[in-house]
């Protein structure tokens, strides 16, 4: 999405063009949705943050049925437009507002004066809707172009390290270092199944957890990772609201992240351990992430099965 600086000066410029009082853009974040991305007002009035559901007031009356609405005469007592504080709405005697294609946003304008927007002024508005959505879509094609070359690059970072003739420690601790800054989350660790194969323990992480000890033994029926070890099957999980998300412990100590991946590493055919990225707030998992996390996991699982064979011709 385009910056909100830009997006100001985008909307300064469409209340100029329209001689308006204010001018919003509602950016979509669900299916049915929409948040105040930007405004430009010659008042303070507009609240920040709002929301917007489908349907609802006259911005998503345009969302719902993606069609511009232009209203000369503002009938208060039927129309709501939802985005002034309490009060100031009765002022406005002019709106329109158009959709942004398939749905992304809404662009909007209203006026305090009498005079009236016209079809022309439509068409203007409908303009700016199109060039708003013409800059993000370039600006999101640039940014999916920077990530995957970004990640690529932490990719390579990830698999020069065997080069450095490191010890495990000290591996452990850079590719640690390199998943937390590839992927934004706030922790990455390294859980491994211990010699017995009864239990599992986190052998490394990128920074303290509380409640999570390096070397404390878990038993293989505890959380979501004793499961990810049973079935060696990746968890991809994020959420908005708050969730009991149990990686480790059991109810008596439990710990709560919002988002994870936890990626198991297969040698000989058995889960030996459990690569894990893990977030207590809301964390965005794309599919260039993915991508990169995965290509990551084959490289991982490729390099321990080897070292687990060169082990075992040695001992």
């Amino acid at each position: 999405m385009i910056n909100t600086g830009c997006l100001d000066k985008i909307l300064s410029l469409v209340c100029t063009v329209f001689d308006a009082y204010s001018a919003v853009f509602f950016s979509r974040i669900t299916d049915s949705k929409y948040i105040l991305k930007s405004h430009f007002s010659l008042g303070d009035s507009i609240s920040r943050d709002i929301e917007v559901d489908c349907g609802c007031g006259l911005v998503g009356w345009i969302l719902k049925h993606d069609k511009p609405l232009r209203l000369n005469k503002f009938n208060r007592e039927q129309s709501c437009l939802g985005y002034y504080e309490k009060g100031e709405e009765n002022k406005i005697k002019a709106f329109m507002g158009c959709p942004l294609p398939e749905g992304r946003g809404v662009l909007c304008v209203d006026s305090k004066r009498t005079h009236h927007f016209s079809e022309k002024d439509l068409k203007i508005l409908i303009q700016f809707a199109d060039l708003i959505d013409l800059l993000d879509q370039k600006l999101c094609q640039a940014s999916l172009e920077f990530k995957k070359i970004l990640y690529y690059t932490y990719l390579k970072l990830a698999i020069s390290l065997p080069k450095q003739s490191l010890r495990w420690d000290e591996f452990l601790k850079k590719l640690l270092k390199i998943l937390q800054d590839a992927s934004g989350f706030k922790y990455a660790f390294f859980v491994v199944r211990d010699e017995l194969g009864k239990a599992f323990l986190v052998e490394g992480m990128n920074k303290e957890i509380e409640g999570i000890q390096v070397g404390e033994k878990y038993p293989m029926s505890t959380g979501l990772l004793g499961w990810v070890f049973n079935y060696g099957k990746d968890i991809i999980r994020s959420e908005h609201g708050k969730r009991d998300l149990c990686l480790l412990a059991g109810q008596d100590s439990r710990i709560e992240f919002r988002s994870f991946v936890c990626l198991p590493l297969k040698v000989n055919k058995k889960t030996r351990s459990v690569l894990v990225i893990a977030d207590d707030e809301f964390k965005e998992i794309d599919s260039e992430l993915e991508e990169f996390l995965y290509a990551l996991k084959d490289y991982l699982s490729l390099f321990l099965e080897d070292l687990y064979f060169k082990n075992k011709a040695k001992g």
